[in-house]
């Protein structure tokens, strides 16, 4: 149950490798979350890592997002990059930082 005062929080790919370690930190300061995954394949994921509630939606898919961000005070949301060496499913810990001129 969500009280007045609690920040709900929107976390985009909460199923995924760096979203997934983010409700357990909200969780931490009091917030509620609402994850947000792309198939329903991965809803039992999202709730197991922390999420009070999972919207299903592509981002591709206005509607569905607007429905998702329905109520929403803040959103977590970290785009997915492409590697220089195409490796874009890679765990977050092995990426090397990259100085923001390469981009």
């Amino acid at each position: 149950m969500m009280s007045r005062s609690q920040l709900k929080v929107l976390v985009v790919g909460t199923a995924g490798p760096t979203a997934g370690l983010v409700p357990a930190e909200l969780r931490k300061r009091s917030s509620y979350i609402r994850g947000l995954v792309h198939k329903k394949d991965d809803e039992e994921a999202a709730l197991k890592r922390g999420c009070h509630e999972v919207a299903i939606a592509e981002l591709s898919d206005a509607k569905a997002v607007a429905k998702a961000l329905d109520g929403i005070d803040a959103v977590f949301y970290v785009a997915p990059v492409e590697l220089k060496d195409g490796a874009a499913n890679s765990n977050p810990h092995d990426i090397p930082l990259i100085n923001l001129h390469e981009f």
